[in-house]
This record gives structure tokens, sequence and C-alpha cells, in this order.
């Protein structure tokens, strides 16, 4: 209700397309021996950024608010946001996962973005 359909749905899209593009860069980055036109063995698939793009912007706005993890355990979003966060940090040093932990950053920092555009201008 705070953001209205409209500005909900760019946050989600921009969330999500720059999610993709920081996992893809990070992932190009980190191949040593690629050649421009090979067929690259990483491609970016999913909502994730998107999604916390959404999530950070929501503990942003409400930090003191309690967020029920597994539907059963309360925990303060702040707290709950601040883990999400350090566990993809660290997340980004494991080469062995597939997850897009660069993605969520990417999606993250969306949110936070919109969060500081939201306190700082007209736009809240």
């Amino acid at each position: 209700r705070l953001l209205g359909g409209p500005r909900l749905l760019a946050l989600y899209l921009v969330g999500g397309v720059v999610g993709n593009l920081v996992q893809l860069g990070l992932s190009y980055s980190n191949e040593r021996q690629y050649r421009w036109g090979q067929p690259r063995a990483t491609y970016g698939l999913g909502a994730s950024g998107a999604v916390n793009a959404i999530v950070t912007l929501s503990i942003l706005l409400n930090p003191t608010g309690t967020v029920l993890l597994y539907f059963v355990l309360p925990v303060p979003a702040a707290l709950l946001g601040g883990l999400f966060v350090l566990r993809d940090f660290a997340g980004l040093y494991d080469n062995q996962s597939n997850v897009s932990h660069a993605g969520h950053l990417g999606g993250a920092s969306i949110g936070l973005g919109y969060w500081l555009l939201m306190k700082f201008t007209r736009l809240g």
C-alpha cells in the first residue's frame, strides 16, 4: 500500500535485473580463461534479487517489526535482515555454492537505494 502497484513492480523488476547482472558480472570476472564469443557456463535465472529488493525495503521501512521465521519463530526484522545479508556476504566465498549470493546482494542494494530515495527525496 505504501508504494502502490506501479512502484512495487518497478522495484521488483529493477531488483531482478540488477541482481542477475551483479551475479553474472561476478561469475564472468572469475572465469580466467574466457575468450570473447565462447559460450559461457553461467546464466542468470530467477527472481531472488527482485525478492531481496522488496524484503530489504520492507525491513528498512519497519526495522522494529517482527518476522515469523519458518512461520513459527518470531525474530526482529532488523536482526533477520542483517543475518541474511551476512549469510550472502559469506556465501560469496563459497566456490561450491549454487546460490546466487551476489544476486541477492545486488537486489538488496536496490532495496537500500530505493529506501534512501524515499528518505531523502519527495518520493516517500
